[in-house]
């Protein structure tokens, strides 16, 4: 009957008000019917809040504090290059901790997304291919240039599966192999 542990939801609120004003239940029946403590009780009883969330004021930076200047120049750089050059967030990171930081991604990737909050976007979505842009227009020719092989789109692909026709008839581009 209870909300679960450690979290306390608008239901389990509604409940506790209903059966302290108006089945005029006390507050130690409360607690042992809804398995939430008194003090918890009391809060919902003595506020108006339909919802009580704790949210941290500032994050710390123990592992990051000291790599945020080049972190900063990182994502400064990125972000003036062109949408197709920018880096993801990963390799954001990867070229950090190739600078010697030690510290997590998620940590980074929290940085990153507070500094885009007051900057604008950082980086290229994950999703980005690094071959040619496709066009939905003709496949480009493959069989004249030796050192290629040819690839199923996967945007066009995906816009074929959308518009219900079958995702293998879509046209294939070309990438380079190295080699």
């Amino acid at each position: 009957m209870g909300a679960g542990f450690g979290m306390l939801i608008v239901e389990t609120i509604s409940k506790i008000r209903r059966a302290y004003f108006v089945q005029k239940k006390p507050i130690k029946v409360i607690c042992r019917e809804l398995h939430v403590s008194r003090k918890v009780v009391r809060k919902v009883i003595r506020t108006e809040a339909t919802e009580f969330r704790y949210e941290r004021s500032a994050q710390p930076l123990p592992k990051l504090g000291p790599w945020v200047a080049a972190l900063d120049a990182l994502l400064l750089g990125n972000e003036g290059k062109p949408a197709r050059e920018r880096l993801t967030l990963i390799r954001v990171f990867e070229e950090l901790a190739g600078q010697g930081y030690d510290g997590s991604y998620d940590a980074v990737r929290r940085y990153a997304k507070a500094w885009a909050k007051d900057r604008g976007a950082v980086t290229a979505p994950a999703s980005q291919r690094t071959g040619p842009a496709c066009s939905a227009g003709p496949a480009p020719e493959t069989s004249a240039q030796p050192h290629q092989t040819e690839d199923i789109c996967g945007s066009c692909s995906a816009k074929r599966q959308a518009a219900g026709k079958s995702p293998g008839s879509a046209h294939a581009h070309a990438y380079a192999t190295g080699g």
